[in-house]
């Protein structure tokens, strides 16, 4: 899957193919809370050893793509290095996931052939990119997936401010800990998807609906590479309020991107399946309001079949916030 090679962004990979590490031990920092986990892996599937998780304070993180992220760089710090040690995670590398909203990605479909070499592809893609980035593409820090070559080559690139990229490692680095790789938490479903074997045909289309307390994201597949990838950095549902009109959002949102897939990306190969995850407890809602609108089946994410044989299950809303911890841990 894309996500196996789309990892890092501080430019640790010598090549396209080569694979980095991906420590077992994450660590999640969102605008709204941090999360430490510590996962043992066997034979593709997990078992947490250690888990703890809290809120930020208020403002203490306002996650933006060009400008400073940090209104209190310092409780973010202790905050983080309580829960890894309450959860248990030794000094060392591990893999940091970051907000959604401190990166950009795009599709390149107008080059006429990949180039081989890493840092020339970089280049490239950066001076494409150039016009829409609020800052200059010396600051940028850049990953690229090739997701195919002749005859239509596309390329993903990933994009961060490196300034920003840098507060992030350094919250990691000041407590003793080395990111091994840096990513971000819609990516890392697509392992845990994969391991679940919730896509039978490898070549067939689905689109990946997560609704997180802090953002929103649609991953679009097709033949196991991501072909089109929405964010937004707020939570479009709540535990508060009626649900049914926040269930419509994301309906609404949902409806938009297979449009846009139908009538821009597609050749004629339908939407085979939706998968939803949603950590706000109202995913089964979901799936039966989108399984009652749109063609394609709805399956929602469960943390259950990647855990090891007598693992101990968690709670639905902690299960839901877990699976691109999860997913992380397997690559």
């Amino acid at each position: 899957m894309t996500s196996t090679l789309l990892s890092n962004l501080t430019s640790r990979l010598g090549g396209f193919f080569l694979r980095p590490h991906y420590p077992g031990d994450v660590l999640e920092i969102l605008e709204d809370r941090c999360t430490a986990v510590s996962i043992v892996r066997k034979n593709g599937r997990i078992g947490i050893r250690g888990l703890a998780s809290q809120d930020l304070p208020r403002g203490a993180l306002d996650p933006h793509f060009s400008q400073r992220n940090f209104g209190n760089e310092q409780a973010v710090s202790e905050i983080c290095a309580r829960l890894l040690k309450d959860a248990g995670i030794a000094r060392g590398p591990l893999t940091l996931l970051i907000p959604e909203a401190c990166v950009k990605v795009t599709l390149h479909d107008d080059f006429e052939t990949i180039p081989a070499e890493i840092q020339y592809a970089k280049e490239m893609a950066l001076h494409k990119l150039k016009k829409v980035l609020p800052f200059t593409t010396q600051e940028a820090a850049i990953a690229l997936c090739p997701i195919h070559s002749a005859p239509n080559p596309l390329l993903l690139s990933v994009v961060m401010h490196g300034a920003i990229l840098a507060q992030y490692e350094a919250i990691a680095t000041a407590i003793g800990y080395t990111p091994g790789c840096v990513d971000i938490p819609s990516f890392n479903l697509l392992p845990a998807i994969e391991q679940m074997s919730l896509l039978p045909d490898p070549a067939a289309n689905a689109l990946v609906v997560s609704v997180d307390r802090s953002y929103f994201s649609q991953t679009l597949l097709s033949g196991g590479h991501v072909v089109l990838f929405r964010t937004k950095a707020r939570n479009i549902l709540s535990s508060d309020g009626p649900v049914e009109p926040q269930l419509r959002l994301v309906l609404e949102e949902v409806i938009t991107t297979l449009r846009y897939y139908e009538d821009k990306l597609s050749s004629g190969a339908p939407i085979g399946s939706v998968l939803v995850r949603d950590t706000n407890g109202h995913a089964n809602a979901l799936r039966d309001l989108l399984h009652s609108e749109l063609a394609s089946p709805v399956h929602v994410l469960d943390l259950q079949p990647l855990l090891l044989p007598g693992a101990e299950m968690p709670p639905p809303g902690t299960a839901q916030m877990l699976l691109p911890l999860a997913g992380a841990a397997l690559r």
